[in-house]
């Protein structure tokens, strides 16, 4: 399955970086021609290039689907995932162990206790936490979300991990920090060229 989801990843980036070239090309023909565009090959467009690369780098959207794919591999690597749906399925259910049944209620608790510590924190801090108007969003802590749901699926799985004894070392626990982004390398690359092509289309024309 995963060698699947990056076949197609990979053919996405393809024509992502087809396109890309295609529009640079298209804009340096277009000015030669006269038309009102402005060509990336020129110095204002090389600057603009340059300078915009380091942008899409630190767009929101690519700093949301970092701490995405990292929460997603870490649920993934160490089966929490797949353990829902054998749960939920009534077949599924029958043929999993008493082992992988008290690991997947540990991960479980896992979150509960993550989200009750959130709340307390939320009420107990007062307002350290909440915007300058007292509200929840905008606020550091609804900026912080994308970090915070991060670290629990990783307690989570790493607490799945444990109990169902996929756990036996330290780095097979370090692994869950960086897995995803092996997993999903490509779709974050996708997600930046996408970035880069639409702010490359919008500055041509």
């Amino acid at each position: 399955m995963e060698q699947k989801i990056n076949k197609v990843g990979e053919l996405i980036m393809v024509l992502l970086l087809g396109l890309m070239l295609l529009t640079i090309l298209f804009s340096w023909l277009a000015s030669a021609m006269g038309l009102s565009v402005i060509s990336l090959l020129s110095g204002e467009g090389l600057r603009w290039l340059f300078t915009r690369c380091y942008q899409c780098v630190l767009h929101p959207a690519t700093l949301y689907a970092f701490h995405f794919v990292v929460a997603l591999g870490a649920l993934q690597y160490s089966g929490f995932l797949s353990s829902i749906g054998d749960m939920v399925h009534p077949r599924r259910n029958r043929m999993t162990t008493m082992r992988i049944k008290r690991a997947f209620f540990y991960g479980c608790m896992m979150w509960v206790a993550y989200v009750v510590l959130w709340a307390v924190l939320l009420l107990g801090s007062g307002d350290t936490l909440l915007s300058v108007t007292g509200r929840l969003y905008p606020s550091p802590f609804s900026a912080g979300l994308p970090t915070i749901f991060m670290a629990g699926a990783i307690l989570s799985s790493w607490a799945f991990s444990y109990v169902g004894g996929a756990i036996r070392k330290v780095r097979d626990g370090v692994v869950l920090f960086y897995c995803g982004i092996r997993i999903y390398a490509v779709w974050i690359m996708n997600l930046w060229l996408c970035l880069l092509l639409d702010a490359m289309i919008t500055f041509v024309f």
